[in-house]
């Protein structure tokens, strides 16, 4: 059975070790905090969807071989944090993790007013962007996000039962987050 906890059991970095997961939704800050965790362990943070596309295409796929060979290369590092779910590779990334974070903000508002946002006012400069992509809007995402991205849950609980020793820290909310960062002074 997996260990499920809080952000208020997190007492400080350590409790994090040094392989990090950061998984969840769109639009609920992965990108952002895996940069800020990876800042901390003097790390640079690997963003799946960049390993997943190819750069200067309106995220395009490569072969899925191409893909767990590149998140395989990142798994035999002795410190990461990486951001995104790609469920089909979780397995491997959880048995080599020492934390997970789960970002889940369960407000549907707050994910279509941070993804306009994200889409309209900013994509070229955030953490985690695939490079020339251009604009990301998609009604796929919408749609993904709003149905079977919640569906997967359940998937990642099976994924997570596996092991006992990896702590699962859930955040619910951007109110959450806020807390943590402030916890782990995080600015």
């Amino acid at each position: 059975m997996s260990v499920y906890k809080t952000i208020d059991d997190i007492r400080s970095w350590d409790d994090l070790g040094t392989r990090i997961m950061v998984i969840g939704p769109s639009c609920v800050g992965k990108s952002t905090l895996a940069f800020h965790l990876s800042q901390y362990l003097k790390t640079t943070p690997t963003y799946l969807d960049q390993l997943a596309h190819i750069e200067g295409t309106k995220w395009e796929r490569k072969p899925e071989i191409e893909f767990s060979a590149a998140q395989d290369t990142v798994l035999k590092k002795d410190k990461w944090v990486i951001e995104g779910n790609y469920s089909a590779l979780m397995p491997q990334r959880y048995n080599k993790a020492t934390a997970v974070i789960w970002m889940r903000n369960d407000s549907r508002i707050a994910f279509l007013w941070h993804y306009i946002k994200r889409s309209f006012f900013g994509a070229e400069n955030r953490y985690g962007g695939l490079k020339d992509a251009g604009r990301e809007f998609s009604w796929e995402l919408i749609h993904y996000t709003f149905g079977r991205a919640r569906r997967n849950y359940q998937k990642y609980k099976t994924i997570f039962s596996e092991r006992e020793d990896v702590p699962i820290y859930i955040i619910r909310s951007f109110s959450e987050r806020r807390k943590l960062y402030q916890k782990l002074d995080i600015n």
